[in-house]
């Protein structure tokens, strides 16, 4: 729950809740600390106390740092979580309201004119009548032929958020690779070429952001100490098994593993250091989401 009380301020409350009055403000989620509410504690003693150190903190899962270098801005009793601009904890974002607006520029090709196809490098993206993706076709396998055709398609949903979430690939091993045109008015609607997103726009900035990348269906290729490796989400070992992301060191069988939630996936070990040690250090250079 939220309250406006000055300008450029924001009061989020823990329950129980205070009796409320005022203003209700629309927020959006993906500025929000709501979404990294889930992330790991930060991973040394030395983060926890050197609040004076020109290192910048996450928000967390305790609500224990937030994006400052200043004093963490928390009552005591924790009841009232209050910071200039942005809500902090048990936010629901930025006061402007609306659906997911791109912040990158690849994340472009999902929205346009109705019936048009975007185009960014091997990428294909149809959009429907709302204006929205509604599937796209990766012309590569990603390095990994074991799981990915070439070409393959994603289907797009939109979560409630109005984010996009490319499900699992549509593999075309026997050859039979249907038409991917779209028509308006007897022609082909041909959309935009997309501009490509800088090394900095395709980086990881905190272990939320790889996170939220594999929630909503991101494919990952990054290079570390100079081998390349790919993360994929909706992978499955068997038919019957549970498992839910994949990631492999690429050309190397014998690296491959499956794990069925993204946090699980931060334990992969790449040369004695667990994925999320070093996640916004790795780069990346193709990330679909």
């Amino acid at each position: 729950m939220l309250r406006r009380i000055e300008p450029e301020t924001i009061i989020c409350y823990h329950e129980p809740f205070p009796e409320m009055a005022g203003n209700i403000v629309y927020v959006n989620y993906e500025l929000s600390s709501w979404q990294h509410m889930n992330d790991d504690i930060v991973d040394t003693e030395q983060k926890k106390s050197d609040y004076s150190s020109s290192k910048s903190y996450r928000v967390v899962k305790y609500g224990g740092y937030i994006e400052s270098n200043h004093q963490r801005p928390f009552i005591p009793d924790n009841h009232i979580v209050k910071h200039t601009g942005y809500v902090v904890q048990l936010g629901a974002g930025s006061a402007y309201g609306g659906n997911w607006v791109p912040k990158k520029e690849e994340d472009q090709r999902f929205l346009g004119e109705p019936g048009e196809i975007n185009r960014f490098g091997y990428y294909e993206t149809k959009i429907g009548q709302d204006g929205r993706a509604t599937i796209e076709r990766h012309n590569t396998n990603h390095g990994n032929p074991k799981i990915h055709s070439n070409p393959h398609d994603h289907q797009i949903t939109w979560s409630q958020s109005g984010h996009p979430i490319p499900g699992p690939q549509i593999n075309y091993w026997d050859g039979n690779l249907p038409e991917f045109k779209s028509y308006a008015g007897g022609n082909i609607k041909m959309g935009r070429v997309i501009k490509g997103n800088t090394q900095e726009q395709n980086a990881f900035t905190s272990i939320a952001d790889f996170q939220s990348c594999m929630r909503h269906g991101g494919e990952v290729q990054f290079t570390y100490n100079g081998r390349d490796y790919g993360v994929f989400p909706w992978q499955k070992r068997t038919p019957e098994s549970e498992y839910q992301f994949y990631i492999w060191q690429t050309g190397n069988d014998d690296s491959e593993a499956w794990y069925d939630t993204s946090d699980a996936l931060l334990d992969y070990i790449i040369d004695g250091k667990k994925l999320r040690e070093i996640i916004t250090e790795v780069v990346v250079f193709d990330r679909t989401v």
